[in-house]
């Protein structure tokens, strides 16, 4: 689950560039395909209504949509683009009732129907059990095996530190519960140690069948490497965010528990600060799902989801995002909004 935070930050100041720049093109003003200049008319930048959904894609680009599933487009710094597609309905519903997580047990066809194309979060109790690494994966075993392997370890004030993966598991000994424990969250562990693939999914099974990624029909220059281990100690806490690029998120737990507490997309805008930067979980009134993960469970996150997650115990999960079906039209458009050469450079 790749971490998005900041590109909310500029949530309100973009959102108004790309109307803007929405507006000028319905008046006939020159630039397409970029945004606006400073010096546009004031009463072009006042929206008329609030988005109710703001995805980070690539880039510095976020898409913008409304509640009824039109979509406006996607802005960046340097260009806005409009688009014609439209977001799932199923992704903007605000009915938490019939969204809550719930546990599953049954078809790939029925999770597909009830969780995937419902954007509706989904616990697999049990799913990852014989796998080889339910049986073999503990920090002992990754010392032992890769602890030679350089990886990227994040402070929880933000900072990052390079470090063998023996000396950063010596760290989570030594620096349990203190302020600057460390966290090896989104290790490639297929470019440096694809050997252990074989420890996980075999193919044909539940994980490989049912989390199919779109963004494979994209040309691969576009494929996002979007799998990763997550290791760190008790108490280790990927802070509050929203996933990639429009993905969903599956996250299987191998050792240790984990508790993810989730928010509904209808409410990103009670999630917000009024910097624009998520607020502290404690802080946010509205109602949230909490889900406590147990070695073999497997969560799915949909799209747009924002969630927090926490180590209850020394913890190694596996994860992968992907682009589902709903949202491929939207994510190939913006894909190629994003390649395209703006007609001008905006003055900023």
């Amino acid at each position: 689950m790749g971490l998005v935070n900041s590109c909310c930050t500029s949530l309100a100041s973009g959102w108004r560039r790309l109307l803007a720049y929405a507006r000028s093109q319905a008046l006939g003003l020159p630039g397409p395909g970029v945004v606006p200049s400073a010096s546009a008319p004031s009463e072009l930048c006042e929206p008329s209504r609030e988005p109710v959904t703001a995805l980070p894609l690539f880039g510095e680009m976020v898409l913008y949509g409304f509640a009824d599933g039109e979509l406006l487009g996607v802005e960046s710094q340097t260009r806005a683009v409009l688009l014609r597609e439209r977001l799932p309905k199923e992704l903007l519903e605000a009915d938490l009732a019939r969204k809550s997580a719930r546990s599953f047990r049954g078809s790939v066809e029925t999770f597909r129907k009830q969780h995937l194309e419902a954007f509706r979060p989904a616990v697999l109790r049990q799913s990852a059990q014989g796998w080889p690494a339910m049986e073999k994966w503990d920090f002992e075993f990754f010392a032992k095996h890769c602890g030679d392997i350089e990886v990227e370890a994040t402070l929880r004030q933000g900072k990052r530190q390079k470090l063998l993966l023996r000396d950063y598991l010596n760290d989570c000994k030594l620096q349990a519960g203190g302020d600057e424990l460390p966290y090896l969250r989104g290790w490639y562990y297929q470019r440096d140690a694809p050997w252990l693939q074989k420890d996980l999914w075999e193919k044909g099974d539940f994980h490989d069948v049912a989390f199919q990624d779109w963004f494979k029909r994209l040309p691969a220059r576009h494929h996002p490497d979007f799998h990763w281990l997550f290791i760190g100690a008790a108490g280790a806490i990927t802070p509050l965010h929203i996933d990639p690029s429009a993905t969903h998120a599956w996250l299987s737990q191998i050792s240790g528990r984990k508790r993810f507490t989730l928010f509904a997309p209808s409410d990103l805008p009670e999630l917000l600060s009024e910097s624009g930067g998520f607020k502290p979980i404690a802080d946010i009134p509205v109602k949230r799902q909490e889900i406590v993960l147990e070695p073999g469970d497997t969560i799915f996150v949909p799209a747009h989801w924002a969630h927090q997650v926490e180590c209850l115990d020394d913890s190694i999960s596996v994860t992968w995002n992907f682009l589902g079906e709903s949202l491929f039209p939207t994510v190939r458009a913006a894909f190629l909004a994003n390649a395209a050469k703006p007609a001008y450079e905006p003055e900023l």
